[in-house]
């Protein structure tokens, strides 16, 4: 049950085993309480075993042996097992790991492993049962508690004062749940009105938990029945009926009561979005007094929600002292919301989400420079040429009469040129430079600056260039290997390198030096033949490799040949890269050659070409994909004997090791098994229907006859259907967007993926709010529309709140979640793009 402690072995090996091989060799026993008379020595009452080497058949035989549950693993070789199992506390267990487990990397376990360890006591708990601090004034405004152990629980309730909220945010920091103040003679007693309440529990076994809950609603009226404010502090306490004091168990937090939710968006000109909802209704909160309360208690500026429950605030820079904002505050009729002003705890971590780019000033005029060079490598007496092109943030700063300063810097780290300009209407500005015969070799810096006050202000840009000298090659070289395939792969088998070194008039060099270096890198298999197809290494290589060759010395021919010996390496599709280096009679100068090839042992790929976006499927649709297995000359192969196998991807809860040292579950992907079927490919291709009747996140693996994996197509089903079997306890929103790329005013189609049924709100965001749209789902996945806004182009990113219905049966930690999704709108007249 929800809240009940388990108990739980957790089995950590230094090198990753799978589940089965630890299953089949790991017992676990209950030992007796008093130890019997074995080896000559008398029986012990209530003895305390600790030595593993003390027990034998005889203590076996009165023992108990446990049954154990495993628990699903993150990975399939895993260092951490855990299983569920039951057992009496303080009791001592036998644990024993079985000789001959094998690891992933091949080894064995010597020798029988086996220990004595103690079952631990039930804790004793109190706590409130969710991490949330808000409750829904048209709900039941209950606090539930879940208590262990224990035989009473004192509450205490302080209502805070409506007219102290001020006090309270400006007073204190930390979570919003859990507050803490600033300073130790003002706390919770200046600004609230105190409650007490005993409740009864009870008497239940050690591990079982129950359940008793604090009606808020009794609190929100006065004595008169005037209505109050729902802004408390709530502690419970263990008590002891008898002795009239408390005791261990002790938890508390900081709820507000109200049926208005909001959510508060910043925008890069520093001016605020704000959005309130019904939470009752999942509606937006119309016609809705929306202030921003300044330190004294005072509104330094109100404004009403329009009818999508939608309020701009301008910027709040320059309100300071006594003005300065602690607080956004949302009313209508007696039910009042409010969000702390730039309180970390209340800023959403989006770093989990793709937001590739780059940061900028958020000012819109403020400049930057890009600067390049035509080439980047000069000799000694040529002259080099570096332009830059300046722009500003926004582009709508005239750039015309700029001041700005252009200083050229040697490899001696001398200034040599500092020129001095005024920034042309286009932006775009050059410098040329042209050294002497006699010029230090080596790196040479251009900085472009702005000029403030006749001095050298901000850095905009820099590049830099490199001044070498030359010398005449007196070799050429060339590198071939012995098998070579301009497209495909060749097999590893006996490959070897041959290189051929000339004298510059092409006769042969021989006797001279050569060397040579290898080098492997995994190789994805991309073929321009196929650049439409998908292929995968069925032995998925993960490391690089280096090595050194052997030195050689060229023949009569100005040939050397080096054996590679690839079958020391492990077994994959790479890119072979080979450098060798051909080395003068006399001295250290040398040429070089390069040449690369894929190599594999395989006799075949199997790839796959989709008919559409494979990513987001219409529910019902047809959708399809080529499957087409090639050989090492890229030539279409009939090959028989595969397997078609379909998987559902799906979340799960598994025990995990945190960096602290403690347990705790976390949902990972797993998966599922749905079919298998036999697949046979023709020389010409197969086209596979994929299965689309159910949404959801699914797998087509194709494998041969030994179970290799071939290729995996991954695709999602989406369509509306509750999903919640797929969902586990920490899943999060989901979000899927049908393209990627849009044309202003089109309809961007996106799928949502709920840990539970709500209502919430969907946004589009660059470096402000550009448009958005409520949306309330009754199932766990659903389908939202909302147009482009005519004025954003370039990347953009659709932001999704959401917040669990009040009558949803699942219990989360926190009621709202949100994803991100980034994508990019064109213009279609737009014939080129300049991106700096």
């Amino acid at each position: 049950p929800h809240n009940n402690p388990e108990q739980i072995l957790v089995i950590q090996v230094s090198d990753g085993v799978l589940e089965k091989e630890l299953n089949e060799r790991l017992t676990v026993y209950q030992l007796p309480l008093d130890r019997p008379a074995v080896q000559d020595r008398p029986a012990e009452r209530n003895y305390g075993w600790w030595n593993a080497a003390e027990i034998g058949p005889e203590v076996l035989a009165l023992s108990e042996k446990l049954k154990l549950e495993p628990l699903p693993t993150e990975h399939e070789y895993d260092q951490l097992h855990s299983y569920r199992y039951q057992a009496n506390p303080g009791r001592r267990l036998y644990i024993r790991l079985g000789k001959g487990m094998k690891s992933y990397g091949g080894y064995l376990l010597a020798e029988d492993y086996d220990t004595v360890a103690t079952v631990p006591d039930y804790p004793r708990e109190l706590s409130f049962q969710y991490e949330g601090a808000l409750l829904s004034l048209s709900g039941q405004r209950k606090l539930s508690l879940v208590a262990r152990g224990l035989e009473a629980v004192r509450f205490e309730v302080a209502r805070v004062v409506p007219a102290q909220l001020n006090n309270l945010l400006s007073q204190s920091g930390g979570r919003f749940n859990d507050p803490s103040f600033n300073n130790w003679n003002f706390n919770a007693d200046n600004i609230t009105e105190r409650f007490e309440e005993i409740r009864t529990l009870q008497p239940l076994p050690p591990a079982q938990a129950q359940y008793t809950a604090l009606d808020l609603g009794e609190y929100l009226k006065g004595g008169d029945g005037s209505p109050r404010r729902g802004i408390f502090f709530v502690r419970a306490q263990g008590w002891d009926p008898q002795h009239k004091r408390t005791t261990s168990g002790d938890d508390k937090r900081f709820i507000l009561v109200t049926n208005l939710g909001m959510l508060v968006k910043d925008n890069a000109d520093d001016s605020h979005d704000v959005f309130v909802m019904n939470i009752d209704s999942g509606r937006p909160a119309a016609d809705t007094t929306v202030q921003v309360l300044g330190k004294n208690g005072l509104p330094q500026f109100k404004t009403t929600t329009d009818g999508e429950g939608h309020a701009r605030i301008p910027s709040l820079k320059g309100m300071e002292r006594e003005r300065s904002p602690v607080a956004y505050v949302a009313q209508r009729g007696e039910d009042l919301s409010f969000l702390p002003f730039n309180r970390d705890d209340r800023r959403l971590n989006l770093s989990q989400f793709d937001v590739g780019g780059v940061y900028t000033d958020t000012k819109g005029d403020t400049l930057n420079a890009y600067l390049f060079s035509d080439r980047g490598l000069y000799r000694p007496g040529d002259t080099f040429h570096v332009a830059s092109i300046i722009k500003s943030n926004d582009w709508k700063r005239a750039l015309a009469g700029i001041p700005l300063e252009m200083t050229v810097t040697d490899p001696r780290g001398l200034t040599i040129v500092r020129r001095k300009l005024a920034l042309s209407a286009s932006g775009f500005e050059t410098l040329d430079y042209t050294t002497e015969e006699n010029s230090p070799t080596g790196e040479y810096q251009v900085n472009l600056y702005l000029r403030e006050d006749q001095h050298q202000g901000s850095l905009l840009g820099s590049t830099t260039v490199r001044v070498e000298e030359f010398l005449p090659d007196q070799l050429t070289i060339s590198a071939h290997f012995s098998r070579e395939r301009s497209e495909g792969w060749v097999s590893p088998e006996d490959l070897q390198a041959r290189i051929d070194l000339k004298n510059l008039y092409g006769t042969a060099a021989s006797g001279r030096r050569v060397s040579a270096m290898l080098s492997l890198s995994p190789a994805q298999p991309l073929f321009r033949r196929y650049k439409e197809y998908r292929f995968q290494d069925p032995l998925q290589a993960k490391h690089s490799f280096e090595q050194r060759l052997p030195d050689a010395t060229t023949d009569d021919n100005g040939e050397a040949l080096f054996d590679l010996g690839l079958n020391h390496f492990e077994k994959g599709s790479y890119r072979l890269a080979l450098t060798a280096v051909g080395y003068a009679a006399e001295g250290g100068r040398g040429v070089t050659a390069e040449s690369s090839v894929m190599v594999s042992p395989l006799a075949f790929l199997v790839g796959y070409k989709a008919d559409g976006n494979l990513g987001y499927i219409e529910r019902g649709s047809a959708r399809s994909v080529h499957l087409l297995a090639i050989d090492p000359k890229l030539d279409p192969l009939a090959v028989g004997g595969l397997q078609a196998q379909l998987v559902e991807q799906r979340y799960v809860s598994v025990l995990t090791r945190q960096n602290d040292g403690t347990y705790r579950y976390q949902s990972v992907r797993k998966e599922s098994t749905l079919s298998k079927k036999p697949l046979e490919l023709p020389a010409k291709g197969l086209n596979y229907p994929l299965p689309t009747d159910q949404p959801g996140d699914f797998v087509l693996i194709v494998r041969d006859g030994s179970d290799t994996e071939l290729n995996r197509i991954h695709f999602s089903v989406v369509g509306a259907a509750n999903l919640s079997r797929s969902l586990e306890k920490n899943a999060e929103l989901q979000i899927k967007l049908n393209k990627g790329d849009y044309a202003a005013g089109e309809e961007i189609e996106l799928q949502i993926k709920a840990p539970y049924t709500g209502a919430g709100v969907v946004t589009i965001e660059r470096d402000r709010v550009y448009a958005y749209k409520w949306f309330k789902s009754d199932t766990t996945s659903s389908t939202v529309t909302i147009p482009v806004p005519g004025d954003l182009e370039g990347n953009g990113y659709v932001n999704v709140s959401f917040v669990r219905a009040l009558d949803s049966d699942e219990v989360f930690t926190s009621p709202l979640s949100y994803g991100l999704q980034p994508f990019t709108v064109s213009r279609a007249q737009r014939t080129n793009r300049v991106t700096l």
